[in-house]
């Protein structure tokens, strides 16, 4: 009878199927790992963008509740120490009474060295201090609409600002910021309810 297999026949891969299987896995490493690579990119790349416009959303907010009360004068008191203080394309300074008769100055301002939005509120101690994530802002406007309608960025008289109207612009920083450098910016414009009232 014919024998199928040889007893001295020994199981195992020949040097050429080896070289193949090597050569298989190779390929299918190099395809997991590329994939890892795009796909912590893109998780790295959209959770900085989400941080960037969280930033500005919150920046933005609390921006637009100040500049609303701009100044804002009590009643309860004689003195009027409010207002518009300083205003040009990347600062806006400005006051409005408080509860006990004296007035509070807020301000923000554009820092291009650190790209940041910085802030002074009362409990600053007069300084200004990082409100958004250094890195992160790549542009901030202040526009604002005067008495008599027309709109510029350098108002001579601060005394005349009706609306101020602000653009902030952020991207993203770190190991792929270079790839992804798109930038994404918000726009709102404020009414000064209280300077109306100056009039």
């Amino acid at each position: 009878m014919f024998r199928l297999f040889s007893k001295n026949r020994q199981n195992g891969f020949t040097l050429v199927e080896l070289l193949v299987a090597i050569a298989i896995s190779s390929v299918v490493m190099a395809a997991v790992v590329k994939l890892f690579i795009s796909s912590n990119e893109i998780y790295t790349v959209q959770s900085e963008v989400s941080n960037v416009q969280q930033d500005i959303r919150a920046a933005m907010t609390l921006m637009a509740r100040d500049i609303r009360m701009a100044g804002y004068d009590n009643p309860e008191f004689e003195d009027d120490n409010s207002g518009i203080t300083n205003a040009d394309s990347t600062r806006f300074v400005f006051t409005y009474d408080n509860s006990t008769g004296g007035s509070e100055t807020y301000g923000y301002r554009y820092d291009s060295s650190s790209r940041s939005l910085d802030y002074n509120f009362p409990n600053t101690g007069g300084d200004f201090q990082g409100l958004t994530e250094e890195d992160t802002i790549s542009d901030v406007q202040f526009v604002y609409n005067l008495e008599d309608g027309g709109w510029t960025n350098s108002p001579a008289d601060p005394s005349n600002v009706r609306q101020v109207r602000v653009r902030l612009c952020g991207q993203i920083s770190g190991p792929y910021s270079d790839a992804h450098d798109s930038a994404y910016c918000f726009n709102n414009t404020i009414t000064c309810r209280n300077m109306l009232l100056k009039e």
